[in-house]
């Protein structure tokens, strides 16, 4: 070990055990200023510092990133058309205020969501009709993200 070293603490290398009081051990293969082996407080060599890195390459971490992203893109857009189509027939089944701005915010977006499951049944109440077709769209949406959820999921 060059002079003037010491034992040094490790700045927590990968695959070492909590509580490990290891050390770099200074080699003559290695000049002062770059890494030797870490030594484990069992004695085993962990490895170098310089050939320790992640099992993921640069693209494939960059490509998990990106999925993970969409997929929360996904998760937050799905939710939400399942949100307004839900409050849509809370509001309706409640006897909520048409001519409030929420209510017509939520009417007006629930009506693009609900897309060709309007009328789809046609039950005499109307208050049934509602939760039917709402209720079919809300579904819908739900079982639409879940699934690119999935393949997002896959893919990254």
């Amino acid at each position: 070990m060059p002079p003037g070293h010491g034992n040094r603490p490790h700045p927590g290398v990968r695959n070492c055990s909590p509580g490990c009081l290891g050390y770099w051990e200074w080699s003559s293969a290695f000049p002062p200023g770059r890494s030797g082996d870490h030594f484990c407080a069992s004695g085993v060599v962990r490895g170098r510092l310089s050939t320790m890195s992640s099992s993921y390459t640069p693209v494939r971490g960059t490509r998990s990133r990106v999925a993970a992203a969409l997929a929360t893109v996904i998760r937050v857009v799905g939710g939400l058309f399942v949100l307004i189509l839900v409050a849509h027939v809370a509001l309706t089944l409640g006897g909520a205020n048409p001519a409030n701005s929420i209510t017509r915010f939520v009417a007006y977006w629930a009506d693009r969501l609900q897309l060709g499951f309007r009328g789809l049944f046609t039950p005499a109440d109307a208050r049934v009709r509602i939760v039917i077709d709402y209720g079919l769209a809300a579904l819908f949406w739900l079982v639409v993200s879940w699934v690119l959820l999935r393949v997002v999921r896959r893919l990254g």
